[in-house]
């Protein structure tokens, strides 16, 4: 029901919703279902809050997210965002690094490297903005080639398919001739 809320942007419903299920979790902690129930909540409590513009109260429950939790990582991006907000860049940039370097495969990392270079820049210290600036354009570069590479799989695939299919069909024929031709 929450989430239904938050989805037609009825925060205000939404949020009473989560801030009862976080409330009855915390009752049960050490049940691994109402600890996963509390920390999702809270992440869709601190995202509420962030879309409401109260960066404060956001933060407030991003930090509550369990670090070894899936919303964890969300949670990250999410109170960096908000610490920016803030104007608390530092901690903007400690949090992305950590996001950075504990979920390096993360959907996020494109957009917590481009944030952390306008951090840096903000700061004064261009060279790391370049840097992880730097980072963002090789991996798109990498992302390309292997994107590229793997269009190219899909077709070398495809046609060793067909070609089995044309090897089997020749087989099931008895055409040693047409067998032939594809080995």
């Amino acid at each position: 029901m929450a989430s239904a809320y938050a989805g037609e942007q009825r925060y205000r419903s939404a949020a009473k919703f989560f801030h009862k299920l976080v409330a009855e979790a915390k009752k049960q902690p050490s049940d691994s279902r109402a600890n996963l129930i509390k920390n999702n909540s809270l992440l869709k409590l601190g995202m509420i809050y962030y879309e409401n513009n109260e960066p404060k109260l956001a933060l407030k429950y991003f930090d509550q997210v369990s670090a070894g939790n899936g919303a964890y990582r969300d949670a990250l991006i999410g109170k960096a965002w908000a610490e920016f907000r803030e104007g608390q860049i530092i901690y903007t940039v400690e949090d992305l690094d950590r996001l950075f370097w504990n979920f390096m495969s993360s959907n996020y990392v494109y957009e917590a490297k481009t944030l952390s270079a306008h951090c840096y820049k903000m700061m004064g210290e261009p060279a790391r903005a370049a840097r992880d600036l730097r980072y963002v354009e090789n991996a798109k570069k990498a992302l390309a080639i292997l994107t590229g590479r793997n269009k190219e799989r899909e077709v070398l695939a495809r046609r060793l398919r067909e070609l089995d299919t044309i090897q089997e069909d020749a087989l099931k024929r008895g055409d040693r001739l047409r067998f032939q031709e594809v080995v």
